[in-house]
Parts: structure tokens; C-alpha cells; sequence
């Protein structure tokens, strides 16, 4: 049987933040006799919930921020433009501006980011965590912690159905966020590029220890039920969160591949387009 003191004990003392996160799932499985699928599950369930009131204040600046997309993108061109001339008058002006119309809406991109940026530290302690003590498995026991066909959480999934559900599970979340939280169409190429990356998360993790995928799994699942909850109208009611309205740009939108400028490498000059926001629903 594993004791509280044990990981300390044998020499899996690493730093911050993820030894929190192995005393933390040591304490849990100890103290409450779950197996270790459940207690990774228990976990990334208890530490979700600690962050979830810094989420939904974060949701309501992120909704903020997205909902001015529009009109601070015009800007961020004409900045563009402006800084690429050399004319830090008017560079400084169009800064200024795009203040102006965070601080006059009372949102703020920095505030928006927040509930993001605190999974972080959880997000690596436990990776990090779950894969050093899947190598101790004679002292955390994690070898007979598992459940159906992946029994031993220290082995990688022989079927790789765990690290297909966990690309699905964050793709799912992915795609839902940016559908319900930004007000503008999204480049087909972003999209496109967005799913290829999570098939190769996919295939380049496949060989990690059962375990790290019952976190991902978890997270991914808590993420996409937060993602609908912050767009009920019982919580956008509660949060005072007006609904995004899409909107259509009037010229195509670029992506990375599409920034490369081929005629310019070719010594031909490429004209500049106007920029423009064309207002209209989408249904």
C-alpha cells in the first residue's frame, strides 16, 4: 500500500509546480483509496472547479474583446501601415484609439486571457507529474491503477483509442470555442491547419503513459461542457454577457500561407487592398 511521504521518499522530488501536483494526487489516492484512473479524474475535477470563478470572470473580457474585433482590426491595419512608413505620429494615435475603445467598453484583451493562462502551470505540473510517477510504478502502484483495456496507466494505449479520443476531445473544444467566442469568420486555411496539427498531436503522443491521456481526456471533457455553460443564456444572463454578433470581411481574410508575398519575391510590386468590415449576420 502507497503511504503520504512515499514519492519524497524514493527520490521523485522535482520542482515546482509539478511536485504540488504528485504530493497533490499522492494525498488524494492515499487518503481516499481511489484507483488512479479515478484519482487523476478527481483531480483535474477538483482543480477546475478552484479555477472556475476566474474563468467566467475572464469570459466576460474575452466576450468583450471579441465583440470589438471588427472595429480594432480596421485599426491594427491602418497600424500596420503606419509603423511599415515609418510615421510613429500616427502610430501613436491608432494605439491610442484602440485603447480608447477597450478602456470606453470597459473590457480589457490582458483580463480576456486570464482563465486561460492559470490552467498553465496546472496543464504542466500534472503532464509532467503523471509521467514521472508512471515511471516509478513499484512505489505509486499506477501499473493496477487503470480500467478496462488500458489496466496499467504506466503503458502506452495499444489500441491508441486514448490518444484518438483526447485529439477528438480537443479538437472538439477548439473548434466550439472559436465557433460560440469570436465574432468574425474564421480563414478556412487557420481551420484546415488547426485539424492537421491534431492529427500529428496525435500520432507524436501516442506512446505516452495511459495516464496522461485520462488527464487530457478529463480536461477536455470539463472544457467543452465549461465552453456551452458560458454560453447559456442563464449564465450570459447571470454574467450580463451580451450575445456576439458574426460578421462578414468584405475582402478574404489571410492566413499565414497566405501572407507569403510570391510576386514580391518575383521583383513585382503587390498592390495593397483596402480594408473593410462588411456588417452582416450569418446565419
Amino acid at each position: 500500500m502507497m503511504q503520504i511521504g512515499d514519492l519524497a521518499r524514493h527520490g521523485l522530488d522535482t520542482y515546482l509546480p509539478t511536485r504540488i501536483m504528485e504530493y497533490a494526487l499522492e494525498y488524494v489516492h492515499v487518503t481516499t483509496g481511489l484507483p488512479w484512473w479515478a484519482t487523476i479524474a478527481a483531480m483535474v475535477v477538483g482543480i477546475r472547479a478552484l479555477l472556475f470563478p476566474l474563468a467566467a470572470y475572464s469570459q466576460r473580457h474575452l466576450v468583450g474583446v471579441n465583440r470589438l474585433k471588427p472595429e480594432v482590426t480596421l485599426i491594427t491595419e491602418k497600424l500596420q501601415i503606419a509603423s511599415k512608413n515609418g510615421d510613429m505620429m500616427a502610430s501613436a494615435q491608432l494605439s491610442q484609439q484602440m485603447r480608447s475603445i477597450y478602456k470606453r467598453n470597459g473590457v480589457s484583451p490582458f483580463k480576456g486571457m486570464l482563465g486561460g493562462f492559470s490552467t498553465i502551470p496546472f496543464m504542466m505540473g500534472m503532464f509532467f507529474g503523471i509521467k514521472d510517477m508512471a515511471l516509478m510504478p513499484e512505489i505509486t502502484h499506477m501499473h493496477t491503477g487503470g480500467l478496462w483495456w488500458f489496466a496499467d496507466l504506466t503503458l502506452s494505449d495499444p489500441y491508441y483509442l486514448l490518444p484518438a479520443l483526447s485529439t477528438i476531445g480537443m479538437m472538439g473544444v477548439m473548434e466550439l470555442q472559436t465557433k460560440l467566442n469570436t465574432a468574425t469568420e474564421q480563414n478556412k486555411n487557420m481551420v484546415y491547419g488547426m485539424r492537421a496539427m491534431g492529427v500529428l498531436m496525435a500520432f507524436l503522443t501516442s506512446g505516452l503513459p495511459s495516464g496522461v491521456f485520462i488527464f487530457w481526456i478529463t480536461n477536455n471533457m470539463i472544457s467543452f461542457a465549461q465552453v456551452l455553460l458560458f454560453h447559456s443564456k442563464w449564465f450570459k444572463s447571470v454574467m450580463r454577457i451580451e450575445d456576439l454578433d458574426k460578421v462578414r470581411f468584405a475582402r478574404k481574410q489571410e492566413s499565414m500561407l497566405d501572407k507569403i508575398d510570391v510576386k514580391g519575391m518575383l521583383g513585382k510590386q503587390k498592390k495593397s487592398s483596402k480594408f473593410v468590415v462588411k456588417h452582416k449576420q450569418i446565419n
